[in-house]
């Protein structure tokens, strides 16, 4: 089976009943970690990695420099790692709330901190120069109120990285099969997205795309928060 396979798409309302536990397991966590690894390998050998460059750019844009990053969905904290190859320096905190991919992540990269939490509830967790979210709003049922505890927690910008956006327009939900465990995902119509990022008081200042599937594309965007605090 492959990493991502035989998408079927489904109602809102389906989706919004619908849960998987693909997160949680650990042979899942494995592949994902393998994956990550190789790239990560390639990445240091000095070759082009789109999907990790794109990320390394959008916070290169941000002046002055954040000195702590909090990353929401960090899976094994493999972009703790790619931070660090694009020249950041500073406190990185990734939270997941898986906890095998935290505790695979705590193996991978001691030198970092991580701990579970969920998109959707931050909890005490502080607040960060920059709050990224990469490849997670997709999977996330209430991703307006994932969207409001981004902002919440961040004391500047926000990069949603590697976010779905649908070739016709229209926000459409979606059932299939990843490391061979069913996954449900999300594909966002722009305008339905920039509207909830606005309302949840953010700004794009910048995106870039990452990748296009030809019924989706892949975003990042770099947002500025708008509210007063």
């Amino acid at each position: 089976m492959g990493v991502s396979e035989g998408h079927r798409q489904i109602s809102a309302e389906e989706f919004a009943v619908l849960t998987d536990d693909l997160w949680h397991q650990a042979d899942v966590a494995a592949q994902q970690r393998l994956l990550a690894d190789m790239e990560l390998a390639r990445l240091r050998a000095g070759e082009s990695i789109p999907v990790f460059n794109v990320l390394q750019q959008l916070v290169a844009l941000i002046d002055p420099a954040p000195v702590s990053i909090l990353e929401v969905g960090a899976a094994s904290g493999y972009y703790s790692a790619v931070l660090r190859l694009g020249g950041w320096h500073g406190a990185y905190h990734g939270v997941d709330y898986s906890a095998t991919l935290i505790e695979l992540a705590k193996q991978c990269h001691p030198g970092e901190t991580f701990s579970v939490a969920d998109a959707t509830d931050l909890g005490t967790i502080g607040q960060f120069d920059l709050v990224i979210s990469g490849a997670c709003l997709m999977h996330v049922h209430d991703w307006r109120k994932a969207i409001k505890e981004l902002v919440r927690v961040t004391r500047g910008p926000v990069i949603l990285h590697r976010t779905p956006i649908a070739a016709d327009g229209q926000t459409s939900y979606w059932e299939k099969l990843g490391y061979s465990h069913r996954c449900l995902e999300m594909h966002f119509g722009e305008v339905e997205l920039l509207e909830a990022l606005h309302a949840a008081g953010l700004r794009v200042e910048a995106q870039r795309d990452v990748g296009d599937s030809g019924t989706f594309r892949m975003v990042s965007y770099l947002c500025q928060t708008e509210l007063v605090r």
